[in-house]
């Protein structure tokens, strides 16, 4: 097998892969999910599990219907088994349309995930949509070690999502399916100026290439791979300090006097503020870790949903 990006395809999947159950991709008939259908047909004979599609049309563009109807014809044409289903826009709300319709999607996804017992979702974002994500944690104003972006491997729900194209740029997607004679649908929604994606990729991104002189998406993206390094090694780094941490239903009381670095203590701070859903401002973390290293006592850090205190070194949580 000597197509780079068949391969590519192959030893990220294989590893991952579990016999005698299926993938659900997800499908479009874009670009990056084209690409990757017909990658995973180059070698789906090696393949240790077979595939079925998912498509949900948005309803958001009059030819919409049919392209859903020519991708009915072509997964039966591939003999691949498609479920799919259109989206009611009636009632939708006029702000961020497109996060409530991402939503709907991934919850028709976790549906037919649930209905063939899947193994994993196959989603095609690749290292454009990286770089995208990327520029803009950095400008909402993301700490760098919560700059890793969207994960090769990860979880949503219930549901193992896989992205086996997160390291291949879109002009090499393209390029192999004019190779191959592939064409693609072309959605005018994903340049859109009106939302924010669309922004980044017709005028955000291409203006600051044009400016810099240089393309500008390979370098965001080794800027993932950096936090992603610095991420996993305070995963393991810190580790320790999570027995120390008592939860008793109603309340927390974790012993920090051994976190002397405020990088560690800023990152285990931020995780575990996430993992109660707590809803703390940027500057009441930094507050609370300042007061933690500094040994004060006796200080109060009112929350929608509780109290956070620290006193000497030790954190403490009450619900409301």
């Amino acid at each position: 097998m000597k197509d780079p990006l068949v391969q590519k395809v192959r030893t990220f999947l294989e590893p991952r892969c579990e016999i005698g159950k299926p993938f659900l991709l997800a499908y479009s008939g874009g670009p990056d999910s084209k690409a990757l259908l017909y990658l995973l047909l180059e070698y789906r004979r090696m393949l240790k599990a077979e595939f079925c599609l998912a498509h949900v049309d948005h309803g958001w563009r009059a030819e919409s219907a049919i392209e859903a109807e020519a991708i009915a014809a072509e997964a039966e044409r591939l003999q691949l088994k498609l479920f799919s289903c259109r989206l009611k826009t009636e009632g939708m709300p006029e702000r961020n349309p497109e996060a409530v319709a991402r939503e709907e999607r991934f919850r028709y996804f976790q549906q037919v995930y649930r209905e063939i017992n899947a193994q994993g979702l196959l989603l095609a974002h690749q290292a454009d949509d990286q770089a995208e994500t990327i520029l803009k944690r950095l400008l909402e104003g993301a700490h760098p070690i919560h700059w890793p972006g969207i994960e090769a491997e990860g979880k949503m729900g219930e549901m193992r999502t896989l992205r086996p194209l997160l390291g291949v740029s879109k002009k090499e997607l393209v390029r192999w399916l004019e190779e191959k004679g592939l064409i693609p649908f072309i959605d005018g929604t994903n340049l859109d100026p009106r939302f924010l994606r669309g922004r980044m990729r017709s005028q955000i991104i291409p203006n600051l290439s044009s400016q810099f002189g240089k393309e500008i998406s390979h370098n965001l993206c080794k800027a993932a791979d950096a936090s992603a390094e610095i991420h996993a090694y305070l995963v393991k780094k810190v580790e320790p300090h999570w027995d120390k941490l008592v939860s008793t239903g109603s309340s927390v009381r974790w012993d920090l006097t051994d976190v002397e670095e405020p990088l560690e203590l800023r990152w285990l701070l931020k995780m575990w503020t996430e993992r109660q859903k707590l809803q703390v401002s940027y500057e009441m973390l930094q507050a609370i870790a300042s007061g933690l290293l500094k040994r004060e006592s006796d200080k109060m850090f009112p929350l929608k949903s509780g109290t956070i205190a620290i006193d000497c070194g030790n954190l403490m949580y009450y619900n409301s």
